[in-house]
């Protein structure tokens, strides 16, 4: 049985996360203090489930969302307005319908 679209998109995400210097960990073995930064998938966030959650010294700062390839991020605003974080850090694109927060 093959992979599903969304399974693959979770290993290509998990090893852009990983790359970046990430520590890319699932909900159910969460350990913040694994290193400065933890990448966290499918945590439940204020405004519903994320894809990602970015924790730099144990505090949330960021939140990835995996898009369908063609997917504007501005299509996606909808939800992460919904999260409205207390401090917005910026954000980060890849082309080609990848990563973005």
């Amino acid at each position: 049985m093959s992979p599903t679209p969304e399974a693959l998109a979770r290993e290509s995400i998990d090893a852009l996360l990983g790359a970046a210097g990430w520590t890319v960990q699932d909900v159910s073995s969460l350990n913040l203090s694994a290193s400065s930064g933890v990448a966290v998938r499918e945590m439940q966030s204020q405004g519903g489930p994320a894809d990602y959650v970015l924790f730099v010294d144990s505090k949330a700062l960021g939140i990835v969302e995996a898009k369908k390839e063609g997917t504007t991020l501005s299509g996606g605003s909808r939800r992460r307005d919904r999260r409205k974080p207390e401090s917005r850090t910026g954000g980060i694109q890849r082309g080609g319908g990848g990563v973005g927060f």
